[in-house]
């Protein structure tokens, strides 16, 4: 399954920041909704919020998907992919890019 690129972010080595999908064009309300959410990084791994660690843990509506990332590496890319289960059972893709910088 091939994951649908959202944009590139750029994010300070510092900085608590969150990262919302919205799944609406792939998944009308009126006939399917988000009902599992998982987020991954690829190769190297920025640090997802969690609740304990200074940024609230992923969490999704019927309709997004939000992530928050509290820590990297400057100079690091990281590739984010949400991966989603509709009621209907299918799983959809969505991936993002970030680059940490010092800010």
């Amino acid at each position: 399954m091939a994951a649908n690129f959202v944009g590139t972010y750029r994010q300070g080595s510092r900085e608590v920041l969150d990262y919302t999908i919205d799944w609406t064009a792939v998944m009308p309300a009126e006939s399917a909704s988000v009902v599992f959410s998982e987020w991954f990084a690829e190769q190297s791994s920025p640090v997802f919020g969690d609740g304990s660690n200074g940024g609230p843990a992923p969490f999704s509506t019927t309709t997004s998907a939000t992530v928050w990332i509290v820590e990297g590496t400057i100079g690091d890319t990281y590739h984010v992919t949400n991966v989603v289960t509709d009621t209907d059972g299918r799983k959809h893709e969505a991936s993002l890019s970030i680059e940490i910088i010092d800010k």
